[in-house]
């Protein structure tokens, strides 16, 4: 499932309706434009996965949502073995 998130979210900076921002700290921050007229600003990459993998239903602000979620499982699973 991941990896789909991680495709549409190629697929939303294509299109456009996510863009880069610039940075903060070192991790890089986005624009999200879901509909015309509305933006959602100062997003990590997280944060926007999040709202992907939600249906695009569910938008929150959490800056402890991993920008790498397939590298995050890794070593989640590197713990557990």
């Amino acid at each position: 499932m991941k990896t789909i998130v991680l495709i549409v979210f190629k697929a939303l900076l294509d299109a456009g309706v996510v863009a880069p921002q610039g940075d903060n700290e070192g991790r890089p921050l986005y624009s999200i434009y879901p509909e015309p007229g509305i933006a959602i600003e100062y997003a990590y990459k997280g944060e926007v996965l999040q709202w992907i993998s939600t249906g695009f239903t569910d938008w929150k602000y959490n800056e402890d949502f991993p920008d790498n979620p397939l590298e995050e499982e890794l070593v989640q699973r590197a713990k557990v073995e």
